[in-house]
């Protein structure tokens, strides 16, 4: 995978601004409230992100905590079919129409040992119980797979008091921490690991 920059992650959010390749696909994304094309009070939602950083910068393994319908799953896979998604969860409310043959449905604690050893994650989507406990939790627990030069996101940064509180306080060692503009008032947080730090 190219370098990632917190600039080039920027940019990304404009480029997000489009219409999925699949028909399919943008009427599955186009049934959640808030994820249109003219998504309201963001320039892309994050669904479009997910799918455009996927589609710019390929990752071979992209691991999501917190699978719930298979939306964010669906939108990784289809932005790079040749990279391997797996998405974790305890409970399963996966739709038969987001279910893609790049990606794995595992029925786990993420915080529990593995099904199978994972190793050189490129890129993380935090997005289980947003109590600010189990992120901070989920991140540190995750590290130990992660690519030393891969990213880390967090969805619903701001959505619960518990949860700001975390965001706000938390100030990882290993990357550079930032917010993107694709969730609204619901937050979307952004790590960018550090390969010198990381490996220390």
């Amino acid at each position: 995978m190219v370098e990632i920059t917190k600039r080039k992650i920027e940019e990304l959010v404009l480029k997000a601004q489009i219409k999925f390749d699949s028909a399919e696909v943008e009427k599955i994304v186009c049934t959640q409230e808030d994820a249109s094309l003219k998504s309201p009070g963001v320039p892309a939602h994050y669904y479009r992100f997910l799918y455009t950083f996927t589609k710019e910068y390929k990752p071979a393994l992209c691991v999501e905590l917190g699978t719930h319908t298979g939306i964010s799953a669906l939108c990784m896979a289809e932005g790079n079919p040749q990279g391997q998604i797996v998405t974790l969860d305890v409970n399963s409310y996966l739709r038969n129409e987001c279910k893609r043959p790049n990606i794995e449905y595992w029925l786990q604690d993420s915080l529990l040992p593995l099904k199978r050893p994972l190793s050189n994650v490129d890129m993380l989507f935090v997005d289980t119980v947003h109590n600010g406990t189990r992120p901070r939790n989920e991140y540190y627990y995750w590290l130990q797979y992660m690519n030393p030069e891969g990213v880390i996101f967090f969805d619903d940064i701001y959505l619960f008091d518990e949860m700001k509180k975390f965001w706000q306080e938390f100030s990882p060692m290993e990357g550079e921490k930032f917010d993107l503009p694709i969730h609204g008032a619901a937050g979307f947080g952004v790590v960018i690991l550090n390969k010198e730090k990381v490996c220390k």
